[in-house]
Formats: structure tokens, C-alpha cells, sequence
């Protein structure tokens, strides 16, 4: 017989975001000498049962949420993968005293610790995510990218997810007014900093990204509007801007022209 040859993994977990309830799935696979064993960790501790090379976990809820590696092992040893995190997104419907309603998904940061305060990012979806259901919002556009393992290990944040109707230049976006009771809100329930609260969204998402930093002047620390035109005759708002923006839209923008 020769000699064991170490498994080298191909394809690592990665990382998950769901909404309570829902279901996550982690895979492993590789080469390496037959036969081979698997242990799911989570956040470092042995998963009772969890002994094969993919692990799926059905009604995920907010106790699931963690750093998520596998260890395999043969004769030749044992290979531990990298770290995958699996982010839970709370699901509520905020209202306010006039009655009105907003749904959002509320994502906590990694190993989240309430004496610590963190920063905030809101995210504004698209017009096409638009509606009730409070999971079309979530629809991957590449948002997610605050709720990896890297950037939440290096930059752990809250990560706020509202859903929208439609939004046009005829509205009087008072949503905006209740979303700033929400940040209120939430600012009480958890510890997160109001000096570092964020904004980003996409298409209808980036122009309300836009207007709520020339709506609120004083709230945000920073701004990324991405895909976003002006749309609406309050131009004049947007020159009295003083915080840091980071703009994004393509050259080639069929949808909305740069």
C-alpha cells in the first residue's frame, strides 16, 4: 500500500444568510486517501451528529448563527477547513405612532456582544424587490457583502434590511421619517453606535440612499449609493451634502443613466 495522501479540500463551506426559520447548508469536498471522517464545528465546539461532509440545518434560528468549519481526517491526518459564518436575519414590522408600518430584516454582527456598541449599515433594496412579503428584500444583489466572515471579523456591524413599495417622485417619503424612528428604536434595543450609522442600496435603493443624506445631514457618518439617478426636483438638497459618499453606476446603465 502507499503511503496516505492528506485530503486537500477543493470546495469550502461558505458563508450563509438566512432568515429564522429558514434552512442553511454547508459542503466540503476534496481529494485525499480513503476512507474519510467528518466533524462539523460550530464556533469551535464538536456538532453532536454533524459527522458528514455536508451539514444542513432546517428552522435555523438566531441561536444558530456562528463560525461554522468542518475537520476531516484519514490516515495521512487531519485538515481543518475555513471558517464559514452563518448570518440569521430577524424578521419584524415596525409601526409607528401613526400607525404605519415598515417590515425589515435585522441581521446582528458576528459573536455580537451587548455591552459593546457597533455600527450600522441600512440597506436600500431595488424596485424590484419592492412589496410586504419582508423577504424579497433580501433577493443576493451583492449586499451581503457586510455579512461575510471577513468583513464581520474585521468590521463587525449590525445590518438593517427594510422592505419598500414602490417609491416615486410623487411620494412624500415619510418612510424615511419612519425608518428614522426605527434607527431610534433599535439604537435602545441594541448596543449600536449612532455615530456610525451607514447607508447604501441599489437603483430605487440608491436614490433613497441620496435622499436621505440630504434629508437627514446629520445622521449618517457615511454613504453608498450604487446605480442611483437623481429622479426627483430636489437637486438643491444634494449640494448641502458633508459627509463621506462613495458613488457607484455604470457607464453602460441601461435601466438608469449615469
Amino acid at each position: 500500500m502507499g503511503e496516505a495522501l492528506p485530503f486537500v479540500i477543493s470546495t469550502a463551506p461558505s458563508d450563509q444568510v438566512v432568515v429564522e426559520g429558514g434552512s442553511a447548508t454547508f459542503n466540503v469536498s476534496g481529494s485525499g486517501t480513503q476512507p474519510l471522517s467528518f466533524q462539523w464545528q460550530r464556533d469551535g465546539v464538536d456538532m453532536l451528529g454533524a459527522t458528514n461532509s455536508a451539514l444542513f440545518i432546517q428552522g435555523v434560528q438566531l441561536t444558530n448563527a456562528g463560525d461554522y468549519t468542518v475537520l476531516v481526517s484519514n490516515a495521512a491526518g487531519i485538515v481543518t477547513s475555513r471558517a464559514a459564518l452563518l448570518s440569521v436575519g430577524i424578521g419584524r414590522v415596525f409601526t409607528n405612532a401613526a400607525g404605519n408600518q415598515l417590515p425589515y430584516r435585522l441581521f446582528p454582527p458576528r459573536h455580537y456582544d451587548p455591552a459593546k456598541i457597533y455600527p450600522l449599515v441600512l440597506f436600500w433594496h431595488g424596485s424590484g424587490q419592492a412589496g410586504t412579503d419582508n423577504l424579497s428584500q433580501l433577493n443576493d444583489q451583492g449586499q451581503f457583502v457586510f455579512l461575510s466572515f471577513t468583513n464581520q471579523t474585521q468590521h463587525p456591524c449590525f445590518f438593517l434590511s427594510p422592505q419598500l413599495p414602490l417609491v416615486g417622485c410623487d411620494d412624500d417619503f415619510a418612510f424615511e421619517d419612519q425608518t428614522v424612528e426605527l434607527l431610534q428604536a433599535l439604537e435602545i434595543e441594541f448596543g449600536i453606535d449612532p455615530d456610525r450609522l451607514h447607508v447604501t442600496g441599489l437603483s430605487m435603493g440608491g436614490f433613497v440612499s441620496w435622499n436621505m443624506i440630504a434629508r437627514y445631514p446629520d445622521l449618517f457618518a457615511a454613504a453608498i449609493p450604487m446605480s442611483a439617478g437623481w429622479a426627483c426636483p430636489i437637486f438643491d438638497l444634494y449640494l448641502g451634502i458633508r459627509i463621506p459618499v462613495w458613488n457607484f453606476h455604470a457607464a453602460n446603465d441601461t435601466a438608469v443613466p449615469v
